[in-house]
């Protein structure tokens, strides 16, 4: 198992992609620390994963609340002894499918100041744990457009170059202490393979296999 005796915090843990990447990382052997709004969904997706596959937790949270991801993160060291892989699919509300021109001012500012907040929020809070204990991972879900085709994706919505810009510089910040891996991005929703990426000289991310 790839993640065995790892300990993974899910944000946004629900019925879609945040709980299939739930199940997908206890399949693999982490222990898994779900989390989300909805009580309902969340003990239902721990049910699921206790009985087929492993170690789940789950926890009522808001992730754009700081006091509440501290206060989760810092349980978690407390009963489990490090996070060593995190993973935000909270929604953001956004508006995909349609034109710029159609959308009115809210569509494009909400999903950004969401998704900023949010991952803003938890990944800083988590960087610094995984600081201290010397190792870790901060997975953000991002389509292969917002890698390659960054113009087009841009287009769809208005999150892309926010997430892009956000976690490209958080790699290099947090690669720079050299105690923990850079982070990583799902290449897309619908593909298993992850891609790693590490600051080079220039201030270009360069794919790793």
């Amino acid at each position: 198992m790839l993640l065995k005796n790892k300990n993974a915090i899910i944000y946004g843990a629900g019925p879609s992609i945040g709980g299939a990447v739930a199940r997908a990382f206890a399949r693999e052997g982490a222990n898994v620390f779900v989390t989300g709004r909805s009580g309902n969904a969340l003990d239902k997706l721990v049910d699921e994963i206790v009985i087929v596959c492993g170690c789940a937790t789950a926890a009522i949270l808001n992730a754009m609340d700081e006091n509440e991801v501290q206060a989760h993160i810092d349980k978690v060291l407390q009963e489990a002894g490090s996070v060593d892989i995190s993973f935000n699919a909270i929604g953001l509300e956004d508006k995909q499918g349609i034109n710029l021109v159609d959308m009115v001012l809210p569509d494009i500012i909400r999903p950004g100041s969401t998704a900023m907040q949010t991952q803003f929020i938890t990944a800083t809070a988590e960087a610094m744990a995984m600081i201290k204990q010397g190792s870790g991972v901060i997975l953000s879900a991002m389509r292969i457009s917002q890698l390659v085709y960054l113009d087009a994706y841009v287009r769809e919505n208005g999150i892309s170059v926010n997430d892009y810009n956000k976690a490209k510089a958080s790699s290099a910040e947090v690669q720079s202490t050299n105690r923990m891996p850079v982070c990583c991005s799902l290449e897309d929703f619908g593909v298993t393979k992850t891609r790693r990426y590490k600051m080079d000289v220039h201030p270009y991310w360069r794919p790793v296999v």
